[in-house]
């Protein structure tokens, strides 16, 4: 089997939970499957999987104001290399190719592409311009096969494109902290000593909730900091969630290495992951898998993924979700099985089973 991989995720997030999830199928292919990766051409160094040949077809990103231009220009020859490659299938890490070009049916091969959620959908502001919507819908109108990563996505999407539901499988993903050691926690932080959060804040992903509850928290727990893994917070944003004055309590982190993180979640009172929607939840299964007290909303699809290995809270209840802060810091009976059947949970997902899931898949679709 001859397999196509448009990278055009490598061009939009080296490091992101996407860019694990291709990185992995790489690492994991089969003998039988003859793998090809398209790739910008500042990239394919990168390439660990001696079983995949990376062909080069577009340069590093010129300036913003430029790019539409060099898409213009660059995406002949995306299509000249990968019309050469003659494969039976192609798989899509995103709802365009590099340079952005359209996903279309072909006779000759087969059309793979992995659904992640259904956020742009249900929230229509995270998508202004609706770009993303329109790139999906004709992902999922070319697709011969759609792989989804939850099964929550799976029944979202066939709600929404009821037509579809014939070629869709559920497909999940795997740890990305599997196999990787603890470091050292940032300096400022001690254990036993903070909250962590992890991730995007913005819209669905909530964090207001944790601010909310946190502040209320501090009031009888001033020792207690708040740890903050993802982008720096603006004075904006810290005034918004009522956070001003408490500046000294919160540690921005910025983005960690894997063993630092590794480090965080085994050593924090509680993760809080307040997201309304995910379509899979990678720190769910991260802090699991570390030992971490999760405490989520229970949003999209994380009840599922989490199992019963968490406390749950509505979304919007900074109330219990303080009452959560502080059973987690006393430690109750009923944090620890949440931390003990988590980390049985987490051990359900990994990247062997992810590849071998869809490799399967593959194999049925060309049968």
């Amino acid at each position: 089997m001859n397999v196509t991989f448009d990278g055009a995720i490598y061009s939009i997030q080296r490091f992101g939970g996407i860019s694990r999830y291709f990185n992995a199928l790489l690492e994991y292919l089969p003998n039988d499957i003859q793998g090809t990766l398209l790739v910008p051409n500042d990239w394919s160094s990168q390439l660990r999987s001696q079983a995949v040949k990376a062909v080069s077809c577009c340069s590093k990103n010129w300036s913003k104001s430029l790019q539409s231009v060099q898409r213009l220009l660059e995406r002949p020859i995306v299509e000249f290399r990968d019309r050469a490659i003659q494969a039976d299938l192609i798989h899509w890490s995103y709802y365009y190719g590099l340079r952005r070009r359209p996903i279309r049916s072909s006779p000759r091969r087969r059309n793979v592409v992995t659904v992640y959620d259904m956020i742009h959908d249900l929230f229509p502001e995270s998508d202004a311009r609706g770009r993303e919507v329109v790139w999906k819908c004709n992902a999922i109108r070319c697709a011969d096969l759609i792989l989804c990563i939850s099964e929550t996505t799976r029944q979202d999407l066939i709600r929404l494109y009821p037509h579809c539901e014939s070629k869709t499988k559920t497909v999940f993903l795997g740890n990305p902290l599997e196999g990787i050691a603890q470091g050292d926690l940032p300096s400022g932080l001690t254990s036993r000593g903070y909250i962590l959060f992890v991730g995007g804040r913005g819209g669905y992903k909530n964090f207001g909730v944790v601010a909310k509850a946190w502040r209320r928290f501090q009031l009888r727990y001033p020792e207690i900091k708040l740890a903050i893994v993802g982008s720096p917070m603006k004075v904006e944003e810290i005034e918004a969630c009522g956070l001003t004055g408490n500046q000294e309590s919160l540690v921005h982190l910025g983005n960690v290495d894997d063993q630092q993180l590794v480090a965080l979640y085994r050593n924090c009172i509680a993760f809080a992951f307040p997201s309304r929607y995910e379509g899979f939840g990678l720190p769910v299964v991260e802090s699991q898998s570390c030992g971490a007290l999760l405490l989520t909303s229970g949003g999209g699809s994380l009840k599922e993924i989490a199992g019963e290995g968490a406390l749950f809270f509505p979304p919007d209840d900074d109330d219990a979700l303080t009452l959560l802060f502080e059973e987690a810091l006393e430690g109750s009976e009923r944090c620890s099985r949440a931390k003990e059947l988590g980390q049985l949970r987490a051990s359900n997902f990994t990247w062997s089973r992810t590849a071998e899931s869809t490799f399967a898949a593959y194999r049925e679709l060309l049968s």
